[in-house]
């Protein structure tokens, strides 16, 4: 039921603060979320502005064989509670956007 409750509070608020170019599909288990960014958007880049903002992801190419794909980011919520959701994905989205928006 926590992983439920944690799962709903990390979806609320990507869609109420993710830029409409980036998109996820709602898990119907497991731990995480998955966003996929505009081809040619680095996550590595988000990621570094992101730890400025003091939030942290996984980026893409990690779980990528090759190491090349990185229009990915995979959020947890199986350790976080809803009110560090609350405050940390608004955090992502500003970096989201301020990575887009140098493009």
């Amino acid at each position: 039921m926590e992983y439920k409750k944690r799962a709903e509070a990390m979806i609320d608020a990507l869609n109420k603060h993710l830029p409409a170019e980036v998109t996820f599909t709602a898990p119907r288990g497991g731990f995480y979320i998955w966003l996929q960014l505009p081809e040619g958007i680095d996550s590595t880049d988000i990621l570094m502005k992101a730890i400025d903002k003091g939030v942290v992801f996984v980026s893409g190419n990690t779980f990528d064989p090759h190491g090349q794909a990185n229009n990915n980011i995979r959020l947890s919520y199986c350790n976080t509670s809803v009110e560090k959701i609350n405050k940390g994905i608004p955090l992502v989205a500003s970096a989201i956007k301020e990575v887009l928006s140098a493009c």
